[in-house]
């Protein structure tokens, strides 16, 4: 059995709460936790005191570039969510040490870099790292997957399935739908009022993330609205978490004012709106997700839908951007019917204002999305999954 581990990250585990961050910090709780490994983390990076890894071999700081000396004294050899510098660490690495080796995929080529993936350069790019999965997911001895998009785009890009296990991805039961089922009212009043529909986009704003959809959508919604004969709700609120201080979320927020200004003659074109939260802590984010009633997830491309796991578990139901391979492998999953993936914009109009007008399908929808998260994504599924995957 493997016991010492060791993990090779060149992400900023302590500035960020993206999905690669968050798993590594997860898996190396899930092997504190466990109490049997001893793990070494090397990282370029300052890491959170809450990680539960020795910082350094050979006594050394460690880059993610040059393999310490005494690399050789490790069980297995984990490259977090690579990135070129892996395979310099792994080209540097004496051959007898590379059957100890294994990678684990998070990105598709589609997502990695923050640009449009049907762009020029989006395609540039995309190729430019299938061209990385294949040389580096051939180098190693194992490929670990956290979904079968990734694993699939590893395929695609010359990896034999043979050296790809699928192990999900690593997730904790930090959110559950207590707040939802329990005095969601008192919390809600903070983001939405009482005659508001909230709908919720979680996540980076950038253009891989698919904010031109939700763009479009706050545009769509304002222009039909005057159709609609609602009932308990008068009103669609649109709240958007996640950092706000880039040049392209200027941008969007820009883009957003144009359209406010150009429909606001519309009759009841002002009851919808959309708000920016910024950045959230995750005890915000559990109050948030539970006192919303729809997530939009509008990336076109995702490795795994970590906020469509987190939504669900809090029994938010989502609807997706079709063709989505991470998204759709979530909430089209048999036999629950917990959401749905669309790719029309007028479609998604469509679904948003026949859920405001059919609560009890809204409630059936809600209730499947915490039960079919409770039953697929639990700390004990990830972590086994893990285990026997390194040994």
């Amino acid at each position: 059995m493997a016991e010492r581990i060791c993990i090779v990250d060149n992400s900023k585990v302590g500035n960020t709460t993206g999905g690669s961050e968050e798993s590594i910090k997860q898996i190396l709780h899930f092997l504190d936790k466990d109490g049997k490994y001893q793990v070494t983390y090397i990282s370029p990076h300052k890491l959170p005191e809450d990680i539960p890894a020795k910082r350094t071999l050979g006594g050394l700081i460690t880059t993610s570039y040059i393999p310490p000396k005494d690399i050789g004294e490790q069980d297995v050899i984990i490259f977090n969510n690579p990135d070129p510098s892996a395979y310099i660490f792994l080209h540097l690495l004496p051959e007898e040490f590379k059957s100890k080796t294994c990678a684990i995929w998070r990105t598709l080529p589609e997502s990695f870099f923050p640009v449009l993936p049907n762009s020029v350069k989006g395609r540039i790019f995309t190729s430019l790292f299938q061209k990385f999965q294949k040389i580096l997911g051939n180098s190693v001895n194992k490929n670990l997957v956290v979904s079968s998009a990734v694993e699939k785009s590893l395929q695609q890009a010359g990896v034999p399935s043979e050296k790809i296990i699928n192990i999900g991805e690593q997730l904790s039961n930090k959110y559950n739908s207590d707040i939802r089922l329990n005095n969601k009212e008192n919390h809600r009043r903070k983001y939405l009022e009482p005659n508001e529909f909230g709908i919720l986009f979680v996540g980076r704003i950038s253009p891989e993330k698919g904010i031109d959809w939700l763009v479009k959508l706050y545009e769509n919604l304002r222009k039909n609205i005057r159709f609609q004969e609602l009932n308990e709700f008068k009103k669609v609120k649109i709240n958007v978490v996640g950092p706000d201080d880039s040049s392209y979320a200027s941008f969007i927020k820009r883009k957003i004012k144009r359209i406010t200004t150009k429909t606001e003659d519309i009759f009841k074109a002002n009851s919808v709106e959309i708000e920016f939260l910024g950045n959230k802590k995750q005890t915000q984010l559990q109050e948030i997700y539970n006192v919303h009633d729809l997530l939009l997830m509008p990336s076109p491309a995702e490795g795994f839908g970590r906020v469509t796991v987190e939504a669900l578990s809090t029994g938010l139901p989502v609807i997706g951007r079709a063709g989505c391979l991470a998204t759709e492998e979530i909430i089209n999953s048999p036999p629950y019917s917990i959401g749905t993936t669309i790719q029309d914009i007028e479609e998604v109009t469509k679904e948003i204002f026949d859920l405001i007008n059919n609560p009890n399908t809204l409630q059936d929808l809600s209730d499947k999305s915490s039960q079919w998260a409770c039953s697929h994504y639990t700390e004990k599924i990830a972590k086994d999954r893990l285990l026997q995957a390194i040994n």
